[in-house]
């Protein structure tokens, strides 16, 4: 739903950049990228800077480096560069925004197959 988002913590008592969220898949998964969408409605927290790692087993976490999201609302792809097998979890590491507060949101985060 691109009318929900993910924020990180916000109002009286709000967290500091980096901002992680980690996901664990159903199953293991080859994985070529993934889809991201910014916050569509509002402007708080659109990413800018994002670290992308993946795991097989939670422990032991291999990092694809960063990329720069764009400012728009517009669905973005990370291309991995090819498929990595039985990947089970995706973290993304949030490393600063386009407007210069502590805040960071995403609309959806969807796996490419």
């Amino acid at each position: 739903d691109l009318n929900t988002i993910w924020h990180s913590q916000y109002g009286t008592t709000m967290g500091n950049f980096p901002h992680t969220i980690e996901v664990e898949l159903a199953k293991p998964t080859g994985m070529k990228g993934l889809k991201v969408w910014q916050r569509q409605i509002g402007v708080n927290g659109t990413l800018k800077d994002v670290r992308i790692e993946v795991s097989q087993d939670g422990e032991k976490w291999y990092d694809l480096g960063t990329v720069q999201l764009e400012n728009t609302r517009e669905e973005q792809d990370i291309d991995f560069g090819g498929t990595l097998p039985d990947i089970r979890f995706y973290r993304l590491t949030a490393l600063n925004n386009y407007y210069g507060n502590d805040y960071a949101a995403l609309a959806e985060v969807e796996v490419i197959k």
